[in-house]
C-alpha cells in the first residue's frame, strides 16, 4: 500500500454538492520495502501478477501495477498469497484458488481498518461528482463501475460531447459504469444524489485491475 497522496475532495457552491477527483495510474513501478528499526530497505520489484513461472505477465498490457489516487490496495495484499500465484482452482497450492474468504475481499475486518486507496466521504442524498481520469496508463482501457448509482452519459448542457456546462441533459442515456478510461482521458460522473447511508464499491471491473488494487469507496453518511 501507498498512502502518500491525499484523496482529493472537496464541497463545492456553499455545500451543492461534493466533487471527488479519481486518477487511476497502471504500468506503475512497485518494490518491497523490508523494515527495520535504522530504516527502510529496498528489497527488489513487486513480482507480476499472475507471472508465468519466470515473471513474465500473461499479456504485456498487464505488466506493472496499479493505483488510484497512487493508493493501491492489491487482492494478493488483502488475502496474503504472493503477488505471482496462480489463479489455480481450490486444490491448486499456494494459489488464489485456495482462499478461505473471498466473500470478504473489500471488508474492513480482512485488514482491521479502511483501504489505502480512496475512501470518499458524502451526506447521503447529497448531490456529488467524480471527475476520474488517468495521467498514463498501458493501452488497454478500464471501465470504471459505481455500486448503487447511475449518471448520465453526457451530463452537459450543450451539444458539444466536452461542454464544460455540466447540468441536466435529457437528451442522454443513464449508465452505472464508464468504459475506455485510458491515458489522456477524463470523464465527469454527475451523481443527482448519494444513496443511503453505507459504504459503496468503485473499482476497474476487469478482473486484473480490481485484483491489482483499483477499487475504493464512496461513503455515504
Amino acid at each position: 500500500a501507498a498512502p502518500y497522496c491525499s484523496h482529493l475532495s472537496a464541497t463545492v457552491n456553499n455545500g451543492a454538492f461534493r466533487d471527488f477527483s479519481v486518477s487511476l495510474s497502471k504500468h506503475a513501478t512497485m518494490r518491497w520495502a523490508s523494515t527495520s528499526a535504522a530504516a527502510p530497505i529496498d528489497a527488489g520489484p513487486i513480482e507480476h501478477l499472475n507471472g508465468e513461472g519466470v515473471g513474465i505477465p500473461e499479456d504485456a498490457q498487464e505488466s506493472g501495477h496499479m493505483a488510484f489516487n497512487y493508493g493501491t490496495e492489491p487482492m494478493w495484499f488483502r488475502f496474503g498469497v504472493a503477488p505471482n500465484a496462480p489463479f489455480g482452482g481450490a486444490g491448486t497450492p499456494n494459489s488464489f484458488g485456495i482462499v478461505p474468504d473471498p466473500e470478504l475481499a473489500y471488508s474492513n475486518s480482512k485488514v482491521g481498518q479502511d483501504p489505502e486507496t480512496p475512501v470518499f466521504n458524502v451526506a447521503a442524498a447529497t448531490p456529488f461528482r467524480m471527475r476520474v481520469g488517468s495521467a498514463f496508463t498501458t493501452t488497454r482501457g478500464t471501465t470504471f463501475h459505481l455500486h448503487g448509482h447511475a449518471w448520465q452519459r453526457a451530463p452537459y448542457l450543450s451539444v458539444a460531447f466536452d461542454s464544460d456546462r455540466i447540468g441536466d441533459n435529457p437528451n442522454s442515456f443513464y449508465q452505472s459504469g464508464q468504459e475506455s478510461i485510458t491515458g489522456n482521458s477524463h470523464f465527469d460522473i454527475v451523481v443527482p444524489k448519494a444513496g443511503l447511508a453505507g459504504d459503496y464499491l468503485f473499482r476497474d471491473i476487469a478482473g486484473f485491475g480490481n485484483a491489482e488494487g483499483l477499487w475504493g469507496i464512496l461513503r455515504s453518511e
